[in-house]
């Protein structure tokens, strides 16, 4: 494979564990919104030349726009998938080396408990902007303790 299909395919941001984020997205059967989310929470802080800010922002974004195409509908998640959507979620976390915020969210996301997903997306982005929080280049996040 050619060094540009491999970027077009598998781009590092999308890869910093052994299970890529496209597959876990596949696994658990997430919608357009949801798979997003999870995307864009996923590679916050990782793609060059985008802030990690970014990346949180448009995870919301698309967390709000699931609130709003769900709402009202009384669709509940069986036992069945939740079991083993966790157990998939719980290794993707763990693979990807999440901190508490970004695994809680994706919890969060899977679960479709959109609002908490969001505080602790919010959370997060709080952090970055108000200087406690640092997503570093690997996707690391690192926090000071708050100022």
């Amino acid at each position: 494979m050619k060094e540009e299909e491999i970027v077009v395919a598998h781009p590092s941001y999308y890869n910093k564990g052994k299970i890529e984020v496209c597959d876990f997205i596949a696994s658990v059967d997430l919608d357009f919104f949801t798979g997003n989310a999870v995307k864009y929470l996923s590679r916050a802080g990782m793609k060059p030349g985008v802030p990690a800010s970014k990346d949180l922002e448009k995870a919301i974004f698309y967390l709000e726009l699931a609130k709003k195409w769900y709402a009202g509908r009384n669709e509940e998640l069986s036992v069945e998938y939740l079991k083993g959507a966790m157990e998939s979620t719980g290794d993707f976390c763990k693979d990807q080396d999440f901190e508490i915020n970004r695994d809680s969210a994706t919890r969060n996301i899977v679960r479709a408990n959109y609002e908490k997903a969001i505080t602790d997306i919010t959370l997060l982005l709080t952090g970055i902007k108000e200087g406690w929080a640092v997503i570093e280049e690997n996707g690391t996040v690192v926090f000071s303790g708050k100022k």
